[in-house]
Parts: structure tokens; sequence; C-alpha cells
């Protein structure tokens, strides 16, 4: 039977649902998997664990033990390719990502896990970027594919042509460092990180909305998504959340995630 133009959206479209692997069947595989880039910051995601696997692995952890599962880790090749590792079924969970109207179409998210403000990020001796005026001046700037950190840097004004893009986080950072461009955008909750490993780094100005850096789970997996909000809402309320802000962020993380 041959397929017709219009078949082929509908099946893609279909296909989600075919792999969809909600809370009950989770726990009778006994194993639920997260996804994670596979150049995400160990501080925040470790893919190979250890005794201190980062901030959003810990909290990780946490649900499995709660659950009783067995933690698997899934490396996506870049960020772009999170989601489709979700929707395909080779992982359950996306961690670190920050809710769009656009990825709201295509993934369920979770409660907040951190906020997310994106700031534009510079090097000494060149000074801070203070203003979104001066940030749409710069004629080089990293931006990361794949991200909402490219996405804040264009929604603020920057020119098409100061727009330098990179597939991988460090190598943006390394393109920053060496002088090769000027700037480059993150959240603000990487750029805690990435000043902890290089003092010269600073933070800026604001770009863009503030949004919210949350879990995501598959269309439909309401069970799932459900007991994650309920243990990310006590995870708050228990202190934990907070100890591990601090553990891995930090003294700065107050003054530059914001106050919650």
């Amino acid at each position: 039977m041959r397929l017709d133009r219009l078949a082929v959206p509908v099946l893609l479209a279909l296909a989600p649902a075919l792999h969809a692997a909600d809370l009950d069947e989770i726990k009778k595989r006994g194993t639920i998997r997260f996804v994670a880039a596979a150049d995400e910051d160990p501080r925040m995601f470790a893919h190979q664990g250890g005794a201190n696997p980062g901030f959003e692995r810990e909290l990780a952890e946490g649900f499995a033990a709660l659950h009783k599962l067995q933690l698997e880790p899934y490396a996506a090749k870049t960020y772009d390719d999170r989601i489709p590792a979700v929707q395909r079924g080779d992982g359950d969970v996306i961690i670190g990502i920050i809710e769009t109207e656009e990825r709201r179409k295509r993934v369920d998210f979770t409660a907040e896990v951190l906020p997310a403000r994106h700031v534009v990020v510079t090097r000494k001796p060149a000074a801070p970027v203070a203003t979104v005026d001066a940030f749409r001046a710069l004629g080089k700037v990293g931006l990361l594919k794949g991200t909402t950190w490219a996405q804040a840097a264009m929604d603020a004004g920057l020119p098409a042509a100061a727009a330098i893009s990179f597939d991988d986080r460090d190598k943006m950072i390394q393109a920053l460092q060496s002088g090769a461009i000027e700037a480059t955008v993150m959240s603000a909750s990487d750029a805690v990180l990435q000043i902890q490993k290089d003092a010269a780094l600073q933070a800026g100005v604001v770009v863009g909305a503030e949004a919210k850096a949350a879990w995501a789970v598959r269309k439909g997996d309401a069970a799932l998504q459900k007991a994650i909000d309920e243990y990310l809402d006590n995870a708050r309320k228990s202190g934990a959340w907070s100890r591990l802000v601090a553990k891995y962020f930090g003294p700065a993380a107050l003054s530059v995630l914001g106050k919650r």
C-alpha cells in the first residue's frame, strides 16, 4: 500500500503514542530513562554518575529511588535531539529543558526545577554588557544551536550577521576564552556553573523573557508528569532543593538565579 503525502505527517504525529510508556509501564520495566545532552555540564547531570552526579541528576536519582526504579541515563547527541529521543521512546524524561510555546506542542512540561533567565556572558578584560542596546551592537556572539539561549539572543534583536553558531557548548566557551567571539548568551544557571570554572567570565544584562527550566515527558504521560510534579513540590518544601542549589551553585546562586 502506497502512502501519499498527507498520510506521512499523520503517521508521524501518531508515532509518539506508539512508544508511550507512562508511569505504570515504567514501573513494570523497573527502569526510568532520563535524557540529557551528551555534553551536559556534569555539575548538572553527570552521565557516569558518581559521588557528586550533578544538581539535576541528584533530583532524578531521588525520584527514581522514591518509585523503586533504576535510573538509566540517555545521552542525546545534541540539544536538538532531546525531544525526538523521548518521542521515539529512547527516553522517558528530559532534564534541564526550558519551556517554550513551541516545545509545549511536542512534549509536556513538569513544574519548575530552576528559574530560567538568559544572560549575556563576556570575559574579562572586556566589560560586562550592561544594556540590550550594547548587546545588539556586538559584532561576534556565539550561540548554541537548538537552545532557548540562541532564541533569546535573536529575540533581543541581535543582528543575524553577528551570530556565530556552535553545536557544542564547550567549544563555544573556548571561543569566548580565546577571543574568537565577544560574548555568548546562556541561562543564568549555566552561567553560574561556567563562572565557577573560569572566574574571568561575567554575567551581564538579561535578554528575553523570564521562563522556567523543567523536566519534560511525552505527550499523554499524565501519571508520570503528576508524580514528578508532586516530587518536585515536596523537594522544595523539605529543603532538599535548596540544599542541592547551595551544593552545586554556591553563594552566587541567589543573585544570579533569583530568589525562589
